[in-house]
């Protein structure tokens, strides 16, 4: 059992984190950024680029990568803003965002999987029948250290609560001399980033191909959906119990497909129950 509760909990850190990416954007523009997991994928892959091949520093490999899913998010905003108040277009606007990524890992690291070394993999921590290795610590600590930081940013920074007002209420914020303009584009990078730094993180557990981030898309939504796409606190539980179900199920039972099979049910039934969670308020 503690292998399955250690399992589970750095998997669903992962989903959690990708998952906050999607509720941050559409908290704040009411879009689904369906290009998401390929900007985090980007982010893995020039992180491999300079930390396995170019032999780079760890922490600045990091740094880099989510950088630069910060930029590319902040560049597919900047490019579907004309589509704003259209949140079909965006979507569509997205998803082929996430297309031309995709062509463009395939053509610049191919479609053989590639293999990251796992950090910290010297150091082993192990309490309550559980084990956890680096690697695992660096992902669950990353989630701690977002949901909190991200809570008293909310709740206290200035620029937090002028998030919080534009997610709220968009026109009132306007009202309220917020440049509504600027804090989309400051979630929307902040969001790449995120995605970047799942891209990273998960890297060391699977073999890193252009679909590799693809693969999170179902659980970090469901993780999203459950948390009515506005609650980061929420989100992290939700991804983490998604995490422990899933490695629950894996270990009970080889049926390729019954963990997607669930995962599909619970957004079903979300949309089905309460629809009403995914809007956003005005006034």
């Amino acid at each position: 059992m503690g292998s399955v509760i250690s399992n589970g909990l750095t998997n669903g850190a992962i989903y959690a984190i990708v998952a906050f990416g999607f509720v941050l954007i559409y908290r704040n523009s009411g879009v689904m950024n369906f290009a998401h997991p390929q900007i985090g994928m980007i982010g893995g892959f020039f992180f491999f680029s300079l930390w396995v091949e170019q032999s780079w520093p760890y922490m600045l490999a990091l740094i880099c990568g989510v950088g630069l899913s910060a930029l590319i998010s902040l560049g597919t905003r900047q490019l579907l803003a004309p589509q704003e108040t259209n949140p079909l277009n965006m979507l569509l606007g997205t998803l082929g965002v996430g297309g031309i990524l995709t062509w463009y890992a395939l053509d610049t690291w191919g479609s053989t999987p590639l293999f990251v070394p796992s950090v910290g993999s010297g150091v082993v921590v192990e309490f309550w029948d559980m084990r956890f290795r680096g690697a695992a610590l660096l992902v669950i600590g990353s989630l701690v250290v977002v949901t909190v930081g991200a809570g008293l940013f909310y709740r206290y920074a200035r620029t937090g609560l002028a998030l919080r007002s534009v997610a709220d209420d968009p026109i009132a914020a306007t009202y309220m001399g917020i440049d509504v303009g600027r804090m989309s584009s400051l979630t929307w990078a902040v969001s790449g980033a995120l995605a970047g730094l799942a891209g990273v993180l998960v890297s060391p557990f699977i073999n890193m191909d252009p679909f590799f981030m693809s693969l999170l898309f179902l659980r970090a939504l469901t993780a999203a959906l459950l948390a009515g796409m506005r609650s980061l606190p929420l989100t992290a539980l939700a991804g983490v119990s998604i995490g422990i179900l899933e490695a629950q199920l894996v270990r009970e039972t080889s049926e390729p497909g019954l963990t997607e099979l669930v995962l599909v049910i619970v957004i079903i039934a979300v949309l089905l129950i309460r629809p009403q969670s995914l809007g956003r308020r005005t006034a």
